[in-house]
């Protein structure tokens, strides 16, 4: 089983532009370096993300009562210069000891509308839609010795 740490921080639109600045190389930030291939630092990805959200019931405490996972999406992602990717997943939260942990099923999708029209079919309807649009670049840290991550800045609907 994979462990991972995924950290959401709300920033303001100065702190915004600072950490966009960093991943584009216009500026740096003591402690982030980002990651290179040989000279030449990775690449910033720039991608749009739609979340399309569906469930059975019409509020949230229906859905949690009837034994529903908290997410039930669609994902789409677009890319700069790849095909696009698109990901069905089915999220399951627990809290242990005070911690949430998150199962999340996912798995690729050839072609998502197929699967938004077996949920329809089903009797599930979309509730909400989450547009990102993100620049994500892979970092390492210059202050714990081979620590790596995954940064992605987004603008979040």
């Amino acid at each position: 089983m994979g462990r991972e740490i995924e950290i959401k921080i709300p920033v303001t639109d100065e702190q915004y532009q600072k950490i966009h600045s960093v991943i584009t190389g216009k500026e740096k930030l003591s402690g982030v370096t980002i990651c290179k291939h040989g000279d030449v630092p990775c690449p910033v990805e720039h991608i749009l993300k739609s979340d399309f959200y569906f469930s059975k019931y019409e509020t949230r405490e229906e859905s949690k009562a009837a034994g529903e996972p908290q997410v039930i999406r669609i994902r789409c992602e677009q890319y700069d210069k790849v095909p696009p990717k698109a990901f069905f997943c089915i999220k399951r939260k627990t809290i242990e000891n005070g911690v949430e942990f998150n199962r999340e099923d996912e798995t690729f999708v050839e072609k998502p509308e197929v699967v938004r029209d077996l949920l329809l079919l089903s009797g599930y309807h979309q509730f909400f839609e989450k547009r990102k649009d993100a620049f994500s670049v892979y970092c390492e840290s210059e202050v714990l010795p081979d620590c790596e991550f995954h940064l992605e800045l987004e603008k979040v609907n």
